[in-house]
């Protein structure tokens, strides 16, 4: 049986805010699941002109980095994580 668990709104967040849904990710956090990875990642933003692209990262130091992970019971256990000056996010 495959449960699906709906992820919270980005919108109902305060502030600037990546939101990761634990949902979406391939592995079950309940008691009899397999032990998580850690989730890495890096935002990018490309600002586009007249005369091309150009990508660059975005200071995630004072965002709120999480993941909302189903708890089995209805709701959420929220894991906090860490964003970095280079783009740079980790959520152990």
């Amino acid at each position: 049986m495959k449960l699906s668990y709906p992820c919270p709104s980005a919108r109902s967040l305060r502030g600037l805010s990546l939101l990761i849904c634990a949902s979406a990710l391939p592995f079950s956090l309940f008691a009899d699941g397999p032990k998580p990875k850690d989730v890495n990642g890096t935002r990018i933003i490309t600002t586009i002109t007249k005369t091309g692209e150009t990508p660059a990262p975005q200071d995630l130091t004072t965002t709120v980095i999480s993941a909302y992970v189903p708890d089995g019971l209805g709701g959420f256990t929220i894991i906090p994580g860490v964003g970095l000056a280079n783009g740079s996010f980790s959520i152990p």
